[in-house]
Order: structure tokens, then sequence, then C-alpha cells
């Protein structure tokens, strides 16, 4: 039995809003947000994802970058890396 007091929400309307109030605030910004993903290693399914990644993020008017590191990268070895070079300034 379903309880009365839910309701079902329908995820489409909710993300295609949440997008444009996205692009409305990046089109009033300065200049464009920029997003970087730092990716250990090669995965498959992960660069998949990550294209979708650049791709919405191209129609929102925000700038994506990767950053690549090899696949035995240890959270130390790269907490002393400079991030400043991936952003727009």
């Amino acid at each position: 039995m379903v309880d009365p007091t839910t309701a079902l929400l329908k995820g489409a309307p909710i993300a295609r809003r949440i997008k444009e109030d996205v692009a409305h605030a990046v089109g009033k910004a300065d200049r464009p947000p920029v997003l970087v993903n730092v990716v250990v290693g090669d995965d498959e399914a992960s660069a998949s994802y990550l294209g979708a990644i650049d791709k919405l993020a191209d129609k929102l008017g925000i700038v994506s970058r990767r950053l690549k590191l090899p696949a035995d990268t240890t959270r130390y070895s790269s907490s002393g890396r400079s991030w400043r070079k991936f952003g727009n300034s």
C-alpha cells in the first residue's frame, strides 16, 4: 500500500530547472566558472562519465578541465600540487 502523504517527484523537470538556473547564474558572472576534475589512473567508465560532465558543463557555459594523474598517485603525492594553473586567472 502506498502512503497517501508521499508524492512522486519527476526528476527530469527538476533537473531541467536546476540547469536553467545554473546557466542563468553563469551568464551573469564576470567570467565563466571552472570545474576541475582530478582523475587518478585510467578507467573506461570514469572517462565516459567525465565526458558527459564536460558536455553538460560546456552547455551551461562552465569551463571544464581535467587533471590526469598516474594510477600510483597517492593522496600525499598529489596534495602539494598547484591547482592555480587550471583556473581562468
